[in-house]
């Protein structure tokens, strides 16, 4: 099912895609929870995987920066609100790591 939060356009790539989206604060969240989304800005698309959630400040997502929100596959209780962050934070986390570990090599050890 389609659907639509301030200027960007929601799409599911297949009928059995899952995702959850909504305001949270000065932000929009979204998530996929199975399947794939994309998501139109008016300019760009972008696809987002299942298993990924995506945080986008209410600024950029909208200059007029309008909150209500038109659902189709909405509703976004706290417990959503909280995994979707975990979520994000676990992404977050793993990129830090992974280009940590490809920008910096591992230590090496004087051999004698």
């Amino acid at each position: 099912m389609k659907g639509q939060v301030l200027n960007l356009k929601l799409a599911p790539t297949s009928a059995s895609a899952k995702y959850r989206f909504g305001l949270r604060g000065n932000k929009v969240i979204i998530a996929v929870l199975e399947g794939s989304l994309k998501i139109n800005d008016g300019k760009q698309d972008m696809l987002l995987a299942g298993g990924k959630a995506i945080s986008i400040p209410v600024d950029a997502a909208d200059p007029q920066a309008t909150p209500p929100v038109k659902a189709g596959n909405a509703g976004l209780s706290n417990a959503a609100a909280i995994g979707i962050g975990i979520a994000v934070a676990g992404l977050g986390i793993g990129l830090a790591v992974g280009l940590t570990q490809a920008i910096a090599p591992g230590a090496t050890s004087p051999v004698h």
